[in-house]
C-alpha cells in the first residue's frame, strides 16, 4: 500500500507527457523548433512529419452543361469537362496550404458558364465547394430577305414580331432564341401587291432563314370583269 501513491504519480507525469508529445507533433514543427522535446517527445518528429505529408483533393460541382467544349484553368492547368457532367475532379495531391484558382477557359459550344467558390486555399480538407453554373446563350434570330420592294411585311416567331421595312435584305427578330431552342418563323401579314414566302422556317438554333418575296400580278377577267390575283 505504501508504494500505491508513487504509483499514481507515475501514472499522472506519464498521461501528461503523451499529451505534451501529441501537442507537440500536431503543431507540425519540423523546422527544428522543438528539438528540445526530441528526447522527451523521440516519435513527435515522426508523427509530424507525417502529417505535414498529407495531401487533399479539390474538386467542383457543375450544373446545365449539355454541350461539351467547357475547359476550366485550374492552377494554370487546363481541365476537361464532358458534356452533362455533374462533378469534376480538379486537382489531387495537394498539401495543406495550397492556394487554388479556378476559372473558365473555353465556353462550352452554345452556352455560357461562370464558376462560383473558384479561390481560396487548403486547409487540411478537401475541398469540394466549387461551383460551375452553364445555361444556355440567347443567339439573334433571324436570316435574309429578298425581293421586299414594298411596305407591310409583318414576320413572326410565336408571339415575337417583327414590322420590315421595303427594301430590306435582312431582318433579326427582337427576341434571341436559346441554343437548341426551337423556332417556328412565319410571315403574319404580307406586303402590299407582295407575297412573300419563309424558307427553313422551322428547326432549332443556330438557324439560317429566308424570306423571299415577289410581286403579285392582277390580271382583268374579261368574262367576269373582275381581277384575278395569280402568282407571277
Amino acid at each position: 500500500m505504501p508504494q500505491a501513491a508513487p504509483q499514481r504519480s507515475w501514472t499522472r507525469h506519464a498521461a501528461s507527457a503523451a499529451v505534451l508529445c501529441a501537442l507537440v507533433a500536431l503543431s507540425g514543427c519540423t523546422d527544428g523548433s522543438c528539438s528540445a522535446y526530441s528526447t522527451f517527445c523521440p516519435i513527435s518528429n515522426s508523427i509530424s512529419s507525417s502529417l505535414s505529408a498529407r495531401t487533399y483533393f479539390l474538386g467542383a460541382t457543375i450544373s446545365g452543361l449539355e454541350s461539351s467544349g467547357l475547359v476550366l484553368m485550374v492552377n494554370a492547368v487546363a481541365v476537361s469537362v464532358a458534356a452533362g457532367a455533374t462533378t469534376q475532379g480538379l486537382a489531387s495531391l495537394l498539401p495543406s496550404g495550397t492556394r487554388y484558382s479556378v476559372a473558365v477557359q473555353t465556353q462550352p459550344t452554345g452556352q455560357t458558364c461562370t464558376v462560383a467558390g473558384g479561390t481560396g486555399m487548403i486547409r487540411s480538407a478537401n475541398v469540394a465547394n466549387v461551383v460551375v453554373t452553364c445555361s444556355d446563350q440567347g443567339y439573334a434570330f433571324g436570316g435574309s430577305i429578298s425581293g421586299l420592294n414594298g411596305s407591310g411585311l409583318v414576320l413572326a416567331n410565336g408571339t415575337d414580331t417583327l414590322a420590315v421595312s421595303s427594301g430590306a435584305t435582312s431582318f433579326t427578330m427582337p427576341t434571341p432564341v436559346a441554343y437548341t431552342s426551337s423556332y417556328g418563323i412565319t410571315v403574319q401579314t404580307q406586303p402590299a401587291v407582295l407575297a412573300c414566302a419563309v424558307s427553313n422556317g422551322t428547326g432549332t438554333m443556330p438557324a439560317g432563314v429566308a424570306c423571299g418575296c415577289r410581286r403579285q400580278h392582277r390580271l382583268h377577267d374579261a368574262h367576269t370583269g373582275g381581277l384575278r390575283q395569280p402568282l407571277g
